[in-house]
């Protein structure tokens, strides 16, 4: 071979060595590239995996406690709603007799019997029982309240110091409204 030949052959195994250094860094290059594009889209999918289990779970928390929250609302309206209504029977069955004992010391103030400056308790008390009758009206009876328990000997604490009540009346009353009497009212002015 001649030198030309040689040094032909020479170029070309350079050549061939610089195109295969080349190829193996692109190679290695487009491997590397390919390796972070594929192991990118792996740590991605790994973080997205992570986000919906606890994000289904604190959904899910909050739908149970605002049901609870609501459902114990709910109950607390209906029993206050109870309360209510029992409240206003109460009110409404207690009104005559308020009213009634209303009238009685509004009329026992104007009776020219007791003092002009501020009637003591003693006086009220008197006059109340020593015309009671004039106290009394239409559809009232008289009652005498006995305030001595006699199996303890004990005043019950209905009386302040006697052992009976003597100004008490009791009166029907209707409690369904439905035109007929059938319960009564126990009312007492006690001084």
């Amino acid at each position: 071979m001649s030198k030309k030949g040689q040094a032909l052959n020479k170029n070309i195994s350079i050549v061939r060595r610089f195109i295969q250094q080349f190829l193996a860094t692109i190679k290695r290059q487009i491997i590397s590239l390919l390796r972070t594009v594929f192991v990118t889209r792996k740590h991605q999918q790994a973080g997205n995996a992570g986000f919906v289990l606890p994000t289904v779970t604190m959904v899910s928390v909050v739908v149970v406690l605002l049901t609870t929250a609501i459902m114990f609302r709910s109950f607390d309206r209906a029993k206050n709603a109870s309360n209510v209504r029992v409240n206003q029977m109460v009110m409404n069955s207690a009104a005559p007799a308020i009213d009634r004992a209303k009238a009685k010391l509004n009329k026992l103030f104007k009776d020219q019997r007791l003092s002009r400056a501020t009637p003591t308790e003693t006086e009220i008390d008197n006059v109340l029982v020593t015309y009671k009758d004039e106290y009394t009206f239409g559809d009232e009876k008289n009652l005498i309240v006995n305030c001595y328990d006699p199996s303890s000997g004990l005043n019950q604490g209905i009386c302040s110091s006697d052992k009976e009540l003597k100004t008490a009346w009791e009166f029907p009353i209707d409690t369904d409204n439905n035109g007929r009497f059938d319960s009564y009212t126990f009312r007492s002015v006690e001084c």
